[in-house]
């Protein structure tokens, strides 16, 4: 699974299972999408991971669905070469942004043939391999393989890769430039939903990040810090980020709560305006049991009753607000998100109430699931209401 809306499938070892091509595959594939949920897939077929991509983003993506639903397109290493050297911009390939796109522009180098003709050039030529590897280090090895359609990359290689460490990551882009107070109720939104996932997931981090990124606009007062061109080519105050650490691991939702407003505070500046947020919690792993208690520096005064009644206290209030999240948890697995609200929430400028009828960023295409569920009850128990009315 790439995302929410996108997967990556080898489908080289259900061709003789099926007695199907991989492109016979792939097109019952979209007809039984479109048969079934009446949606269009759009799937590209190639070589490896990188041109199956590229053919979807770049060519199936534009073309017109056949009656069936099927729109798909498929590239080889040689077509791929024949087709996309000269496509422009650059930045519409997989793993290509403004920013790699415009360093290379400003050595002519506007399209993948540049780039491959620039990996053939001899020392003596401007434009050469060295530069290359001086402008992106050793990301110029995929950059290069990539001009020439070489994805090394199989899927068995990342269902093997297993991180040491492990993270979760939640952001979005604003729908206007927000100012201090607005940006710091979603920071709070978004940190109470971090760490809702981690308790349904059954994780705990041991710190959080959050990273601010600024709008050209600003809150009507001068700004001379550091300025730095975004993805439109715009001068904007250059990004900032922070991090806190946890005394113990948590996925506390106060804690949470805390720690990104504490975040929040030391690095936003109030002149400017926010266009985008995110945070991430770090190293993340599976939840232990709860802490049987710690020592601190005043404990050898109390007596051992003193200790066990804190340690009690300490471990009641622990397990009664888990059980109140679990609680909560059960009610929005059930009922939506949206069942169960904080009143800042309802604030203008709250972003949480929106966020949670999309799916993966996108629109989900009904104002909330959950509300679809409750008029499929409501019409069950209108329906046994009738036939008890009849039979009487």
């Amino acid at each position: 699974v790439y995302s929410v809306d996108e997967v990556f499938m080898d489908l080289k070892p259900y061709e003789r299972i099926y007695q199907k091509s991989s492109r016979a595959l792939a097109e019952e594939i979209c007809r039984r999408v479109y048969e079934e949920v009446g949606m269009i897939a759009t799937v590209g077929l190639g070589e490896n991971l990188y041109l199956a991509k590229v053919a979807m983003d770049i060519e199936a993506k534009h073309m017109q669905a056949s009656k069936e639903g099927i729109r798909l397109a498929m590239l080889t290493e040689q077509s791929y070469r024949e087709s996309l050297w000269q496509h422009k911009p650059l930045h519409d390939f997989w793993r290509i942004g403004r920013g790699i796109e415009n360093r290379l522009a400003h050595y002519g180098i506007y399209t993948m043939g540049d780039i491959a003709m620039a990996a053939l050039s001899g020392s003596k030529e401007k434009k050469n391999q060295a530069l290359l590897y001086k402008l992106f280090g050793i990301q110029a090895e995929l950059l290069i393989d990539h001009a020439f359609g070489y994805e090394t990359c199989k899927i068995e290689d990342i269902k093997a890769f297993h991180s040491k460490s492990n993270s979760l990551h939640s952001g979005q882009v604003l729908p206007s430039p927000y100012g201090f107070s607005e940006g710091r109720m979603v920071a709070e939104e978004m940190a109470e939903d971090l760490a809702l996932d981690l308790l349904k997931k059954g994780k705990d981090s041991a710190f959080v990040q959050l990273y601010l990124s600024f709008d050209e606009e600003n809150g009507g007062e001068s700004y001379e810090g550091n300025l730095v061109r975004n993805h439109y080519g715009k001068r904007v105050p250059k990004s900032v980020h922070g991090l806190y650490h946890f005394p113990k691991r948590s996925n506390q939702g106060r804690a949470f709560r805390e720690a990104v407003l504490d975040i929040y505070d030391r690095i936003m500046d109030r002149r400017l305006r926010i266009r985008k947020l995110s945070i991430s919690a770090e190293d993340v792993r599976d939840c232990e049991a709860l802490p049987e208690g710690q020592l601190d520096l005043f404990q050898h005064f109390l007596t051992s009753a003193e200790k066990e009644q804190e340690l009690t206290e300490k471990r009641q209030f622990l397990e009664k607000e888990e059980k109140a999240r679990g609680a909560a948890l059960a009610v929005m697995e059930k009922f939506g998100k949206n069942a169960l609200l904080k009143g800042y929430q309802y604030l203008e400028g709250a972003r949480g109430r929106e966020r949670n009828r999309q799916i993966g960023g996108h629109s989900s295409g009904v104002s909330d699931m959950a509300s679809i569920r409750r008029k499929e009850e409501a019409t069950i128990e209108k329906n046994i209401v009738e036939e008890e009315d009849y039979e009487r």
